[in-house]
């Protein structure tokens, strides 16, 4: 059947004609919306939710190539499809970014507060006694646990 007759009978609602119309058509479809998205899975959907569409809304009559339409149709469904899947990246890294500043001003205010505890622990320290200062300082920033032993050269 040739491509008038197919929309010739698809004008009339015959089943048949638009079973053959798909089975002509499907495979050299998907190959082109597969060429437009680099995704044959992707294609493959774009394709069937065409045909339904393209049955289910019955709109052949303004059609004056049915080939022509039917590339047409796809070409459009793909590149939409990248525009979705574009849209949805830009999303994505919006909110990759959102969360990144979010992790950052909430690390940099954890900072701040770690700078504050310290300049208040080091200041604690100086205010202490020189034989304990040196004694916490020993200990702690040397780490020499057993001071008995270091005890005659400390000089207390």
């Amino acid at each position: 059947m040739t491509d008038i007759d197919l929309l010739n009978k698809l004008k009339e609602g015959d089943r048949e004609a638009f079973r053959e119309t798909f089975y002509t058509y499907y495979a050299d479809l998907v190959i082109f919306s597969s060429n437009i998205l680099k995704d044959r899975y992707a294609a493959e959907d774009i394709v069937q939710d065409f045909f339904v569409k393209f049955w289910q809304e019955r709109r052949f009559v303004s059609i004056v190539s049915l080939k022509g339409y039917l590339f047409f149709s796809i070409k459009n469904a793909s590149l939409n499809q990248l525009r979705d899947e574009l849209s949805r990246e830009r999303r994505k890294s919006g909110y990759v970014n959102e969360i990144s500043k979010e992790i950052y001003d909430e690390y940099s205010l954890y900072d701040d507060a770690e700078e504050k505890n310290y300049d208040k622990i080091k200041q604690s320290i100086e205010r202490l006694p020189e034989s304990r200062r040196r004694i916490l300082v020993l200990c702690y920033y040397h780490n020499m646990k057993y001071l008995t032993q270091y005890y005659p050269t400390l000089n207390f």
